[in-house]
C-alpha cells in the first residue's frame, strides 16, 4: 500500500478500535462527573489520558501492525502528535461545556466524531514513518 492511499481495512480497524477507545474514554468521564463529582474540564482531561494510552496501544498492534521500531520511541512520536489533537479536544470540550452550556455528554460524542478523521490521518503518518524508519514497507 502507498503511504497516501487510504486503506480501507486499515481505517475500518481504526474506526472500530476508536469505538472501543472512545467507549473507555466515555465511562471514565461519566465516573469522573458522575460519581466523584470532578468538574467536567478535569474529568474530560483523566478520560483523554486514558484514551491516548488505549489508543497507543490498539493502534501500535492492530490497527498499524508491522512495528519493528522501539516502543518507547514510537510511544513518544505518538504522544507528541497526539498532544496537539488532545489539548484542541480538550479546548473545544470546555468550549462547548463552560462556554455554551452544553451537556457534558453530547460534548463528549462531538468531539470524538469531529476529531476521529484527523487523528487517523495523524496516527497514519506516524505509525508508516516508524514501519520505513525500521526499513520495513508496506
Amino acid at each position: 500500500m502507498s503511504g497516501r492511499r487510504v486503506d480501507v481495512r486499515e481505517l475500518g480497524r481504526f474506526m472500530t478500535l476508536g469505538l472501543v477507545v472512545i467507549g473507555l474514554g466515555l465511562g471514565a468521564n461519566a465516573v469522573g462527573i458522575e460519581l466523584l463529582h470532578l468538574p467536567p474540564s478535569g474529568s474530560y482531561a483523566i478520560s483523554l489520558a486514558i484514551q491516548l494510552l488505549a489508543g497507543f496501544a490498539l493502534n501500535r498492534w492492530v490497527v498499524f501492525r508491522g512495528q519493528r521500531r522501539p516502543l518507547g520511541s514510537t510511544l513518544l512520536g505518538y504522544g507528541a502528535a497526539n498532544v496537539a489533537f488532545r489539548l484542541a479536544d480538550w479546548a473545544a470540550f470546555i468550549a462547548l461545556t463552560s462556554g455554551l452550556g452544553m451537556y457534558w455528554l453530547a460534548a463528549h460524542v462531538i468531539n470524538a466524531s469531529l476529531f476521529f478523521l484527523l487523528k487517523y490521518v495523524g496516527y497514519r503518518v506516524v505509525f508508516l514513518a516508524a514501519t520505513r524508519t525500521a526499513g520495513t514497507h508496506e
